[in-house]
């Protein structure tokens, strides 16, 4: 994951695959049948059907302990809102986009209020960091084809660094 945001969007082609896997060290013979196989196209569409099942539109979009929130958020935003939930005080501060309805003709609005709750199962299936019981866990929806997934990494990155104790889930959002 960290890898793959690393590259620029354009190169991640299967020829970027290989070569990556090569430079990590995985072992070619297994990469090689998963990616021939397709075997995690199933994993990948899932979590494609239930991003929009919760509302999510494009990427990057997140949900913070079950709130929406989208875009490639500052760190401010985001350490704002983690702290919220490790000491609540007051209104949530919600993500001021989200908090927004949209102009006509962009996405339907999400109320910052609303929380959606997330099967355990699909929140255990792939790339996860952090403690499985923490108080925080932020469920990124990303595409690595996407310049502004890469921005909103460096920030979930930045976020986990100062909040070691949160919970960062990815699913791909192609």
């Amino acid at each position: 994951h960290d890898r793959l945001m690393q590259k620029e969007p354009q190169t991640i082609d299967n020829a970027a695959l290989f070569q990556l896997a090569s430079e990590l060290g995985l072992e070619k013979t297994a990469f090689d049948s998963c990616v021939a196989s397709g075997r995690n196209a199933a994993r990948v569409d899932r979590d494609i059907e239930r991003g929009k099942k919760a509302g999510a539109q494009g990427t990057p979009s997140y949900f913070l302990n079950g709130r929406f929130g989208s875009g490639a958020a500052p760190v401010d935003v985001l350490k704002t809102n983690v702290e919220w939930f490790l000491e609540p005080s007051g209104q949530y501060p919600g993500q001021t986009d989200a908090a927004q309805p949209p102009p006509q003709a962009q996405r339907p609005f999400m109320d910052p209020d609303k929380v959606y709750t997330f099967p355990a199962d699909w929140l255990e299936a792939g790339p996860s960091r952090g403690p499985k019981d923490a108080a925080v866990t932020i469920i990124e929806l990303l595409d690595y084809h996407c310049p502004y997934c890469q921005k909103g990494t460096v920030t979930m990155d930045e976020i986990q660094r100062r909040h070691p104790d949160v919970r960062l889930v990815s699913k791909q959002f192609p």
